[in-house]
């Protein structure tokens, strides 16, 4: 299945079917494809940047103490 999507160009399909073929049996062939179809990204989605805070003289990362009995939006 993995690679019948990887030639109809389905990268992300791709990927995702090989990382779940490893999870249920480690192949070096499996391996290989994955790494090959992960090649194959042209723009892969980067996770975000960290969010600094300056709230009532604290710098906070992600979350402040301070901020625990604000409501989330």
């Amino acid at each position: 299945m993995p690679a019948m999507l990887y030639r109809i160009n389905k990268i992300g399909w791709a990927v995702w079917c090989y990382r779940k073929a490893l999870a249920m049996r480690t192949d070096k062939n499996y391996q290989d494809n994955l790494k090959l179809a992960q090649r194959r990204i042209e723009s892969p989605i980067l996770p975000p940047q960290p969010i600094f805070l300056y709230v009532g003289g604290e710098v906070c990362l992600d979350s402040c103490p301070s901020m625990a009995g604000l409501s989330r939006l």
